[in-house]
C-alpha cells in the first residue's frame, strides 16, 4: 500500500471532519465522486451525455489511482480488519482513527467505496469493446408494458392538396400510422463483500475490478439487444392504421405489409445481394429501395437517399476501407467509333477514371466483430442469457445491412445505469454476513420503429 496515498486520504478526511458544516461522511464521498469524474464540482450534478446517459468527465482521475486499502485504513484505522471481522459497525465506543464517531467513519467508508464502485462500473461500460451500442437514438418511456403510440415515425407521404377560396385545409393526418412499442425489461447484477472475504476483496483490489466487470456486463447486454433487432431475431414492430383498434405485428425483414388502398405486398428489404462488385451491388440496393410504397397512400416512398449508414461484419473490413479511403475508381468499356477498335473477347478497350462514386453515399460505416460472431454462432442456445446465432457459413456470413438508425429503431430507456449501495444494517446484509453490497442495473428495450428504414443484403 502506498504511504503517500494513505496520508493524503487521511489528511483530506481530517480536514473534512474539522471544517465541514455538513456530515463529514457525505462531504468526503462527494469529494471522491468529483475526483473520479462522476459529478460536477460546481453544480454537484452527475455528468451526462446529450441523451441523458450518465458518463464520466474527461478531466478526471482514473479509479485505479485510488487504493481501496489505503482509503479503508485511513477511514477505519490500522485495525480495520478486526473492525470488519467483529462486526462493530455501529459501536460508538470503538476507537475512531479520525473524526467525531466510529459510525461516521464507517459511513464515510461505505459512501466512498460506493462512489469508487460507481465510477468503476461506468469505466467498464465506457471502455468495453462493443461496437453497436450507440447506433440508435434514445426515447423516453411512458408505460413499462408498452402501449404508447408513436405517431411521428413514418409520416405522411403525399403532396399538399389544392385548397379553394374559403375551403377548409385538409388534415395531414399524422395519426394515420402509429407504432406500438413492446414491454420494457430490467437487466443487472449485484456486487457484495462477505465478511469472510473482505480482506481479499479490499487488499487485493478485486472489488473495483469486479465493478468494472459489472459495467462490461451491462454494455454486453445492450450490444446483444441491438444485435437481436439488427439480425431480425427480435421482431417487435407493430403498426396500426387510422381505423385499427390495435396494432399488427410484422417481421422486420421480408414482411407482408400494407402498401396503400387496403392492399398488401412483400417489403423487399431482405434481398440477395452479396458484396462482390461494388458497382453492381450498390445499384441493386438502390433499385430495391426506390420501389418502396407508402403503407397508407400507396405513393412512391423512395428510401435510397435516406439509408446512409452501413453496418457490416468484420469479415467485410475491406469493404469499409474501400468506401472510406479510395478516392478514384477506373471503369473499363468497349466504346463504339470513334473509340478504339473492338478486340476479340470482352476485354475493355477504353478507360474512364473518376472520383469514387460511393464516397459521399454513406456518412457512417460501422464494422462489427460482434455482428460477425452472431452470424456464424450456432443456432443452438447454450446460454440462457445469450441469443443463439444464425448458424451461417463463413461465406454466407458476409451479409451486410444498410439503414437509417434514426428511423429504423430506438433505444427506449426507463433508467440508465443506476448503482445503489445496500444498507449495511438491513436484514439481508446481516443474514448473509455481508459488510458491503451494491447493485447496478438499467431498464432498456431496443424497439423497431420502421422496417422501411433498413435493408438486409444476403449472400444467398
Amino acid at each position: 500500500m502506498s504511504q503517500a496515498v494513505f496520508e493524503r486520504v487521511k489528511a483530506n478526511y481530517k480536514k473534512v471532519c474539522e471544517s465541514s458544516r455538513e456530515r463529514p461522511d457525505k462531504t468526503f464521498a462527494k469529494l471522491i465522486r468529483e475526483e473520479i469524474g462522476l459529478t460536477d464540482p460546481k453544480t454537484g450534478d452527475y455528468h451526462r451525455r446529450p441523451d441523458g446517459f450518465p458518463t464520466l468527465a474527461k478531466d478526471r482521475h482514473p479509479v485505479s489511482e485510488f487504493n481501496l486499502e489505503a482509503i479503508t485504513e485511513a477511514l477505519l484505522g490500522h485495525r480495520w480488519k478486526s473492525t470488519i471481522a467483529d462486526g462493530s459497525w455501529l459501536s460508538e465506543e470503538a476507537v475512531a482513527p479520525i473524526g467525531p464517531s466510529h459510525f461516521i467513519n464507517v459511513s464515510a467508508w461505505t459512501a466512498a467505496v460506493g462512489g469508487l464502485v460507481q465510477g468503476s462500473i461506468l469505466e467498464g461500460y465506457e471502455t468495453a469493446d462493443f461496437d453497436l451500442v450507440d447506433l440508435f437514438p434514445t426515447r423516453p418511456v411512458i408505460f413499462w408494458q408498452g402501449g404508447e403510440r408513436y405517431t411521428d415515425v413514418i409520416g405522411p407521404m403525399r403532396p399538399a392538396p389544392k385548397v379553394g377560396p374559403g375551403e377548409s385545409h385538409p388534415d395531414a393526418r399524422m395519426d394515420a400510422m402509429w407504432v406500438e412499442p413492446g414491454p420494457m425489461a430490467k437487466y443487472g447484477q449485484k456486487l457484495t463483500i462477505a465478511r469472510e472475504t473482505a480482506y481479499i476483496d479490499i487488499t487485493g483490489g478485486q472489488i473495483l475490478s469486479r465493478a468494472r466487470d459489472l459495467g462490461f456486463g451491462l454494455k454486453y447486454r445492450e450490444n446483444e439487444l441491438v444485435l437481436d433487432v439488427l439480425c431480425g431475431q427480435t421482431n417487435n414492430f407493430k403498426l396500426g392504421l387510422t381505423a385499427d383498434a390495435s396494432a399488427t405485428a410484422y417481421n422486420t425483414f421480408g414482411a407482408t405489409v400494407p402498401v396503400g388502398s387496403g392492399a398488401t405486398a412483400t417489403l423487399a428489404n431482405d434481398i440477395v445481394n452479396p458484396m462482390t462488385d461494388p458497382l453492381t451491388t450498390f445499384n441493386a440496393s438502390q433499385e430495391s429501395l426506390l420501389a418502396y410504397k407508402h403503407p397508407v397512400t400507396g405513393l412512391p416512398m423512395p428510401m435510397a437517399n435516406r439509408l446512409t449508414t452501413l453496418v457490416i461484419p468484420s469479415s467485410l473490413q475491406w469493404f469499409a476501407t474501400y468506401l472510406t479511403t479510395i478516392a478514384q475508381i477506373q471503369l473499363g468499356s468497349q466504346p463504339a467509333a470513334p473509340g478504339p477498335g473492338t478486340l476479340s473477347g470482352t476485354f475493355p478497350t477504353g478507360w474512364t477514371t473518376s472520383a469514387n462514386p460511393f464516397a459521399g453515399l454513406f456518412n457512417r460505416v460501422v464494422v462489427s466483430q460482434w455482428l460477425y460472431a452472431r452470424h456464424v454462432a450456432s443456432t443452438t442456445q447454450t446460454d440462457p442469457d445469450l441469443t443463439a446465432g444464425l448458424g451461417l457459413t463463413t461465406a454466407n456470413a458476409r451479409r451486410w445491412y444498410r439503414l437509417d438508425p434514426q428511423r429504423f429503431a430506438c433505444r427506449r430507456v426507463a433508467w440508465d445505469v443506476a448503482q445503489v449501495d445496500f444498507n449495511p444494517n438491513s436484514f439481508a446484509m446481516a443474514d448473509q454476513d455481508l459488510v458491503w453490497g451494491s447493485r447496478a442495473n438499467f431498464a432498456i428495450q431496443i424497439q423497431v420503429l420502421s422496417p422501411w428504414a433498413i435493408q438486409r443484403n444476403k449472400v444467398a
